[in-house]
């Protein structure tokens, strides 16, 4: 079997830009100390240029209808039954007091029928999503310094496909911005849209369902009218890079298989991924541009039943971050490498199945209530924004005007190549011998090997993981075996992408040797950092280490193509880095270097538009009702068709508070504070959003405005207008006292959410709160916590307990140590 062609710098000087490559160099020797010797050489220091940045918001929703990745154990079938009985649809109160939140089908491997003609035929095997959580966004920014324009998005997708990365590419060459120096990452949220991948048919059959150019369509110039608004908005600027660690904000979400790991013994511990980076971009005149973070976060809060359509934690965070860097700011939260990383999120305010975990419910259909785990997305992202508020503070004097940028892009062919050594990463191989004795164990394969999970390698020929993978029948094509690579440089970090989902410690290697490769013999020559940008330009599943492929657990049984998998898309990110700190560009993609492109498949679009005429646009079929805070109410009304409704960037659902005589608007669909779930019923588009005032919503007199588009034909729409009736927002008179398990000690609580309309996160306890009354006849006034000795009674009057924000308690409480 042909050796992998390694391409290694030997010597490169600061006075000449030429360098001599190895076209088959020798094995390099292993150390003593179990590190392979690493060529030296100096890499090119380039000069540095003015900076100019632009950063904007595209929204890439695709239209209702969509099919949603989220019901990726879930499929439509003939014969499966629905959750409820049919009966149930045939009158329409109690259509519309249908449940929301919980899963709308019987949790079978397929469900169905579909309950009338779909005519918009979106979703085809899979189910139609419940409805979407605020607009999925592409996050944008556009940088260039002397010469060099690059683009760094952000999209709330489950992954990106190497098809939609040309896509872009094609679009946007115009801008001067080349494919090579597009870097797209995608968020992975489970609950995210499906249909939009061409090639990837293991995506499609197993999680996410068949090609729908129209989504294609939506998703790519979403994309696109970020970069180019981006651009658009390029004005003088200066940036920062940095990094923090925190503990606490993600976890490994998997086995012992990182046990396995030598890491795991020289005091490296891969079981979560504390870092935080951020590169802080600011305009000269001081005005703030926004952020391009990158944080491990698997998107996995949101279970496998759940159908709204979301971009989970990493959707929450970029607009909490933005919140507070301040208006018009913008901030792309490119991935890691998260393969085996979880978010912390925690619902302990209430929801059933609560309590705090790593991203995710328990099992593919967990206990959280649906609701409950929008709430835990809330929760991560602004567990994750504190920290980085606090990181883009400390970037300040850091802030430089003259930059430098470059990039490098590549595509990998697993054509069953051998994988060499990488002479900057001492566990890559090493010592260290699979117990497997399969002689490809050393090579990648060229076809999909995935197995049930926990089988030992080699027992790895079809997938049949669980409920998430249905047997398929033949190994190809599940995933292309074509994928791409790039190193993008932002002054002193560099991004090196993965397509797909490496692991914690997989991406740490690349990190390492990346790094090293690009430095030379002179740390800190171009880089102080190196970050991994998963899901990013391609997708082809997992990256485990190959020690990680041994224990066969999870990720390492969806590492495609083989326990080689991550090891080659390693070793040709540290040949882009070579050629990079050579100042060289990458050679002419070639078989003999395994390197193969897809065909362009950019052109297979078409936009989402009407379809047939729509009937009762406009009728309001419930009303809002009057809540306090902590409760939620909702409006139901018939709407246009999916395409005569799709209207990228324009709101939707606008909630209106009342100031005075006027109608001030105070929140819209555009972000996630009005969810809309749709539903197709006797002919009808159905549309319900929802509001949920939060503990220090202001109250006042509120209404829904729905300004909407309805079908009068093929290609074909009118605009309509809805307006709800008024409904009133008071101050919470629900709080209580709650007798906790470690003593005579009662704190003060928020009421339990509804699963069926609170969506918000809450604090369980009201910490803030202030208690007055009587502690055995005397006038007594506690400050969150009350502790009382035996025998002691506290009688406390209605309006007694009071928190800052003006709730309080509506009936008289007694308690009695």
């Amino acid at each position: 079997m042909r050796r992998r062609l390694t391409a290694v710098l030997v010597l490169v000087t600061l006075s000449s830009t030429a360098s001599a490559w190895a076209d088959d160099p020798p094995v390099p020797e292993l150390l003593p100390d179990g590190v392979y010797a690493r060529p030296a050489y100096t890499s090119v220091v380039p000069p540095t240029h003015p900076l100019r940045a632009g950063a904007a918001n595209g929204d890439i929703s695709p239209p209702f209808g969509t099919p949603s990745t989220g019901f990726y154990v879930i499929r439509h079938c003939g014969t499966a039954t629905p959750l409820e009985p049919a009966a149930r649809f045939d009158d329409v109160a109690a259509d519309i007091e249908e449940d929301p939140t919980e899963a709308p089908y019987a949790p079978s491997s397929c469900i169905g029928p579909k309950v009338g003609p779909d005519t918009d035929l979106y979703a085809k095997t899979f189910p139609q999503a419940t409805g979407r959580y605020g607009r999925l966004r592409a996050n944008a920014f556009v940088l260039e310094a002397g010469g060099t324009k690059v683009a760094l998005v952000s999209v709330d997708l489950p992954g990106f496909f190497g098809e939609m990365h040309q896509a872009v590419a094609n679009r946007i060459a115009d801008l001067g911005i080349p494919r090579d120096n597009l870097l797209v990452s995608a968020s992975h949220t489970h609950t995210g849209p499906g249909g939009y991948f061409q090639q990837n048919l293991g995506w499609a059959a197993l999680g996410g369902d068949l090609f729908d150019p129209r989504i294609f369509e939506a998703i790519t110039s979403g994309i696109v009218d970020a970069i180019t608004r981006a651009d658009a908005a390029l004005r003088p600027a200066k940036l920062a890079t940095g990094s923090i660690l925190v503990d606490g904000l993600n976890g490994n979400r998997r086995g012992s298989q990182w046990e396995l790991n030598p890491e795991a013994v020289h005091g490296i511990d891969p079981r979560n991924a504390p870092r935080i980076g951020m590169i802080r971009l600011d305009g000269t005149d001081g005005t703030p541009i926004g952020a391009i973070t990158n944080f491990s976060s698997h998107g996995t809060i949101g279970g496998a039943e759940n159908g709204w359509l979301t971009g989970d934690d990493k959707g929450w965070v970029s607009r909490l971050v933005e919140r507070g860097i301040g208006p018009d700011a913008v901030v792309a939260s490119l991935n890691g490498a998260q393969g085996d990383i979880g978010s912390a999120s925690s619902n302990t305010g209430g929801w059933p199945g609560g309590g705090s975990d790593w991203g995710g419910t328990a099992g593919l259909l967990g206990t959280t209530h649906i609701f409950g785990q929008l709430a835990k997305m809330e929760d991560a992202g602004a567990r994750q924004a504190v920290h980085q508020l606090a990181l883009w503070e400390s970037l300040e004097d850091e802030l430089r005007a003259d930059v430098s940028l470059d990039a490098r892009l590549d595509t990998v062919c697993f054509c069953g190549q051998e994988v060499g050594d990488d002479p900057y990463d001492p566990f890559d191989r090493g010592a260290w011998e699979p117990a497997n004795d399969d002689p490809m164990f050393h090579s990648v394969t060229d076809v999909g090997i995935i197995g049930n999970e926990n089988q030992p390698f080699p027992t790895t020929v079809f997938p049949g993981q669980s409920r998430k993978s249905p047997l398929l029948i033949g190994p190809r094509p599940l995933s292309p075996k074509n994928v791409r690579v790039q190193v993008l440089r932002v002054d002193d970090v560099a991004l090196a992408t993965m397509p797909g989902e490496p692991t914690i410690t997989m991406g740490r290697r690349v990190e390492r040797s990346v790094k090293a490769a690009l430095n030379g013999d002179t740390p800190g020559a171009l880089v102080s950092q190196v970050w991994t940008a998963g899901l990013a330009n391609d997708h082809t599943a997992y990256m485990s280490t190959p020690q990680e492929y041994e224990g066969y657990q999870y990720e390492a049984s969806w590492s495609m193509f083989g326990p080689q998998t991550g090891n080659e898309l390693k070793h040709r990110l540290v040949d882009l880095a070579a050629w990079m700190a050579a100042a060289e560009p990458a050679p002419p993609c070639t078989a003999a270097r395994a390197c193969a492109e897809d065909p362009d498949l950019s052109d297979l679009t078409a936009e989402p538009e009407p379809l047939v005429p729509d009937a009762g646009a406009g009728e309001i079929l419930a009303q809002p009702t009057d809540v306090q805070r902590f409760e939620g109410t909702r409006m139901t009304w018939v709407g246009g068709g999916p395409g005569a409704e799709y209207a990228p960037t324009e709101a939707m659902v606008t909630l209106e508070r009342l100031d005075g005589e006027t109608w001030v608007p105070v929140a819209t669909d555009m972000d996630q504070l009005l969810p809309i779930r749709y539903r197709k019923r006797y002919g009808q588009h159905r549309y319900t959003a929802y509001f949920d005032p939060t503990v220090d919503w202001p109250a006042g007199t509120y209404r829904f405005h729905v300004t909407g588009y309805a079908a009068t034909g093929p290609q074909a729409r009118a605009p309509y207008d809805v307006t709800s009736e008024p409904f009133g927002v008071a101050v919470s008179t629900a709080l209580t006292l709650v007798r906790q398990a470690d003593g005579p000690r009662w704190d003060v609580e928020h009421p339990v959410p509804d699963p069926r309309s609170n969506f918000r996160w809450r604090a369980r306890h009201a910490v803030a709160a202030v208690v007055e009354g009587l502690l055995n006849g005397e006038p007594v006034a506690f400050a969150g916590s009350i502790a009382l000795d035996p025998g002691d009674l506290l009688q406390i009057a209605a309006g007694g307990i009071v928190d800052p924000f003006g709730n309080t308690n509506l009936e008289p409480v007694t308690v009695a140590a």
